[in-house]
């Protein structure tokens, strides 16, 4: 039975991780947050995308070549671009995530 659950969506989570070499992520994914928020977290804490998301929104993350490119990234990480939901990504971009994760 899985009682885990993400800390800032409350999505159900699988414990432990496919790759502990894999870099970047890795930190966020351990202190209980699903896919998608650790996603997000990244995406929003990369200064050279906050006038992205100031000018067109998370919903920019819905375009094929978008996440083309996040894919890209995701494979050097614990993350796969089949474990995202880009239609959740949008829909909680705006929930907080507390300083501690």
């Amino acid at each position: 039975m899985n009682d885990l659950e993400c800390h800032r969506c409350r999505r159900s989570l699988r414990a432990g991780t496919p790759d502990p070499s894999a870099r970047a992520i890795r930190r966020t994914r351990g202190n209980g947050l699903c896919p998608d928020c650790v996603l997000t977290y990244f995406l929003q804490n990369l200064d050279v995308l906050r006038r992205v998301w100031q000018e067109h929104g998370p919903e920019v993350l819905r375009l094929p070549h978008v996440q083309t490119h996040i894919a890209t990234v995701l494979n050097r990480t614990q993350l796969t671009p089949g474990e995202i939901d880009y239609e959740r990504v949008v829909a909680n971009w705006n929930l907080p995530v507390s300083k501690e994760e």
